[in-house]
């Protein structure tokens, strides 16, 4: 609804009327903000292509790569954990009452019991040693 005043005469006061819009003028006034609308989207549209097409005729930029001494600090630390990861995943048990170092110790024991060390049995214990 739209309000217009109307003058009457040289001093009289206005009149107030109003107006009522009829369904045409409704009608056109939103096509008109519907296009307004969809023209705005549009110029978006073409605003937004034209950027992309300056972007993708820019050079591309090389960064170098800055070394970081941190870097292959890590690498290495990794690197050996991985190795005690398998060291540890990998151990092997040794059955030391099998071995001869194991035998000539408990005879090395026994013969200083008795007062002393004796033959061949000596020399290997003190090379092993």
């Amino acid at each position: 609804a739209v309000v217009s005043t109307q003058s009457t005469g040289a001093g009289g006061s206005g009149v107030r009327v109003i107006l009522e819009d009829s369904p045409a003028t409704l009608s056109k006034l939103e096509c008109l903000q519907s296009y307004a609308h969809l023209m705005q989207e549009e110029n978006v549209k073409l605003m937004a292509n034209d950027i992309k097409t300056k972007l993708a005729a820019l050079p591309t930029l090389n960064i170098p790569k800055l070394y970081d001494p941190m870097i292959e600090v890590e690498k290495a630390v990794n690197e050996l954990h991985q190795k005690l990861l398998a060291m540890v995943a990998n151990t092997k048990v040794l059955d030391i009452t099998k071995t001869v170092y194991y035998s000539l110790f408990f005879e090395y024991e026994g013969s200083n019991a008795e007062g002393g060390l004796e033959g061949a049995n000596s020399n290997a214990i003190m090379s092993s040693q």
